[in-house]
């Protein structure tokens, strides 16, 4: 069921955490479940380069562009 838009990013946050938890103690254990995180990941770095929220710097450093972040949702209606 989807999360209802009230509390959206709030139910999202914490399957976030969870899945992020899961892929930093490396304990993914279903191929299908690896396919989809490959896809998660995937989504989410295109999201933060479409939208400039990560830049590249000079010296090929990547940083998080936190002004546009706030820029981003505070443009939310």
């Amino acid at each position: 069921m989807a999360n209802m838009s009230y509390c959206r990013f709030h139910n999202t946050l914490i399957d976030l955490r969870d899945c992020f938890d899961t892929l930093y103690d490396r304990n993914i254990e279903s191929d299908e479940e690896k396919e989809k995180a490959k896809i998660m990941l995937e989504e989410i770095a295109r999201f933060l380069i479409d939208e400039y929220l990560v830049d590249v710097d000079e010296n090929d450093e990547v940083f998080i562009n936190y002004r546009h972040i706030h820029e981003l949702v505070d443009e939310c209606k």
